[in-house]
């Protein structure tokens, strides 16, 4: 049954949690999920080597919903010790897209060779820098690239055209 938690080679003592509450193993989610993203390109599966990690971004259906969910694995001599998930279920005025999430840029499943990668120490000071950009609404701290997008919940936010409300178009940088 792919809602029995016991199937899962897990640690003594492994940790899960949904949406920052540690919940048992097997509920929540487990019990509500119909099924998962079929789409290739609206999902990301993203391995950490160094941290012995996975997660996965991608949408789901809960009761026959559109969700967008993301789950991390951590193992440890291949027995899985943390389980830490999240649900992002439609809100009142709450932005998003639910049933049929924006596909990813090809970029974010692009595996580049070695010598064009950057240190692990520089990649994780450049997305701390997003988040501080977006604590001081100051866009120009942020490194980034003329094409950069961003999307939230599914639904892509910069860069913006100018709106039929009158709102101008904003750029990324901008946007923070």
């Amino acid at each position: 049954d792919a809602h029995d938690a016991k199937q899962l080679p897990l640690a003594p003592g492994a940790k899960f949690t949904e949406n920052t509450v540690a919940l048992t193993l097997g509920d929540g989610f487990w019990q509500t999920i119909d099924k998962g993203s079929q789409s290739p390109t609206s999902r990301l599966i993203i391995a950490d080597p160094a941290t012995s990690q996975v997660a996965f971004y991608g949408a789901a259906k809960e009761n026959g919903h559109g969700v967008l969910f993301g789950v991390r694995l951590k193992h440890k001599a291949q027995r899985i010790t943390e389980i830490e998930q999240f649900v992002i279920r439609r809100g009142p005025a709450q932005i998003g897209e639910f049933d049929h999430p924006t596909a990813f840029d090809a970029a974010w499943t692009e595996v580049l060779p070695v010598d064009e990668r950057l240190p692990r120490a520089e990649l994780v000071r450049i997305a701390n820098l997003y988040f501080e950009g977006i604590e001081q609404s100051n866009g120009d701290i942020v490194p980034l690239v003329p094409e950069t997008s961003r999307v939230e919940n599914g639904f892509r936010t910069a860069p913006r055209p100018a709106g039929a409300d009158g709102k101008p178009a904003q750029s990324i940088r901008e946007s923070f």
